[in-house]
């Protein structure tokens, strides 16, 4: 399903942080490691402030469902492209979790990168935010790949 508004993108990455959270939540438990479960619990603090971001964002510039007239249209973005896909099985070792964690916030990056460069003629306010957030994930990355070495 394509994402063609403002308003449409703000909530699906709201969805996308949601799910994020909910995750790192429920890994909390199964960490192996006070480092790994630390850093999860950050993790999932930080995927609600950005909910929160996001919903002040929508609040404060999206008058409607329908804002194309008011802001620039979006397009080319896919849903199906930034999708948080569930595992088929249950993670059992900590690799898998932070494996699973990885394609979690890349898939945030990626969406949150692409959405830059499409609101690059809107607002400046929203390209801000969204753009650091973006850097954000970025930050979130390192703090991955650290426990992972």
């Amino acid at each position: 399903m394509q994402i063609t508004t403002v308003g449409a993108a703000l909530e699906f990455a709201g969805e996308l942080e949601e799910k994020a959270q909910t995750f790192y939540a429920q890994e909390v438990n199964s960490a192996y490691t006070g480092k790994m479960k630390e850093a999860f619990a950050d993790l999932a603090e930080g995927n609600g402030r950005r909910q929160n971001t996001l919903r002040r964002l929508y609040d404060d510039n999206v008058y409607s469902d329908m804002d194309t007239g008011v802001l620039a249209p979006i397009t080319s973005m896919d849903r199906e492209n930034y999708t948080l896909t569930e595992p088929e099985q249950e993670m059992e070792t900590e690799i898998e979790i932070l494996e699973r964690a990885l394609g979690y916030e890349i898939t945030l990056q990626n969406f949150y990168g692409d959405l830059t460069v499409r609101l690059q003629s809107g607002p400046r306010t929203i390209t801000r935010r969204i753009d650091t957030l973006a850097k954000d994930v970025g930050d979130r990355l390192g703090v991955l790949e650290t426990l992972r070495d």
